[in-house]
C-alpha cells in the first residue's frame, strides 16, 4: 500500500484516542472485545460467500487466520483482565453495534456496486462475489493498516507487554495477496478501487465518531 493511501485512511486524534482507551481497563477490554467480533464477522463471512470454483488455499488460510485473530483478540482480553465477560454482546464492545454497522454497511455497499456494475455482467455470479470479497478485504487490510500499527504504539507507550507485531505482519500480507488477485478479475479495479475507497471513509467516519464521543466522555 502506498503511502498516499495510507495517509487517506488516517483518523484524526487517533492516538490521543488510542491512548486514552489503553490507560482504561473497562475501556480496554471492550475495544479489544469489538476487534475481536470484527474479525469473527470477517471469517464468518468468507465461509459464508460461495466462491465456486474460485475457493482456493489462499481464501481458506485468510478465513482462518481471521478466526485466529478473533481468539487472539480474546485471549488479550483475559492477559488484561481475566474476569472480563467472554461473550459478544455489544454491550461488552466499544461502540460494537457502531462496528458492526460499519462491516456490514461496506459489505453490502460493495456488493451493490460490483453486482449492479454494467461492466461486470458478463461475469458469473461466483467471480462477482469472488470481487467483492477481495475488494471488501482490500478496504478492511487498508482501514487495519491505518489503526493496528497506531494501536500497538499506544500499548509500547503505556508500558503494556502486549503487542500486534504478528498480525500486523499477516494483514499487511493479506493487503498484498489481495492486490495481486484483483488485476486477474478485473481490468479497472485501480479505478474503482479508488471510488470504494471514498465510500469506505464516509461509513468509517461515522463509527470513528461513535469512538470518539463514547472515549472522551469516559
Amino acid at each position: 500500500m502506498n503511502t498516499q493511501t495510507l495517509n487517506d485512511t488516517q483518523l484524526t486524534g487517533l492516538d490521543d484516542m488510542l491512548d486514552r482507551i489503553v490507560a482504561d481497563t473497562n475501556l480496554h477490554t471492550s475495544w479489544i472485545n469489538t476487534l475481536s467480533f470484527l474479525e469473527h464477522c470477517g471469517a464468518r463471512k468468507i465461509h459464508r460467500t460461495d466462491f465456486g470454483s474460485h475457493l482456493d488455499e489462499t481464501i481458506l488460510s485468510h478465513a482462518a487466520e481471521e478466526a485466529r485473530h478473533a481468539l487472539f483478540y480474546k485471549k488479550m482480553v483475559r492477559k488484561i483482565d481475566p474476569s472480563a465477560p467472554a461473550d459478544f454482546d455489544f454491550s461488552r464492545m466499544l461502540c460494537g453495534y457502531s462496528g458492526f454497522r460499519y462491516f456490514q454497511s461496506l459489505d453490502s455497499g460493495i456488493e451493490r456496486r460490483v453486482h449492479g456494475d454494467p461492466e461486470l455482467k458478463g461475469k458469473d455470479r461466483s467471480t462477482r462475489n469472488l470481487l467483492c470479497y477481495l475488494y471488501v478485504t482490500t478496504l478492511v487490510e487498508e482501514r487495519a493498516m491505518s489503526v493496528f500499527p497506531a494501536y500497538n504504539e499506544a500499548l509500547i507507550r503505556a508500558g503494556l507487554p502486549l503487542r500486534l507485531d504478528g498480525i500486523i505482519r499477516e494483514e499487511e500480507g493479506h493487503l498484498d495477496e489481495m492486490q495481486q488477485m484483483l488485476p486477474l478479475h478485473d481490468g479497472r479495479w485501480i479505478e474503482r478501487l479508488d471510488s470504494m475507497r471514498r465510500f469506505e471513509r464516509e461509513i468509517f467516519a461515522r463509527f470513528a465518531l461513535a469512538l470518539q464521543r463514547r472515549v472522551f466522555s469516559a
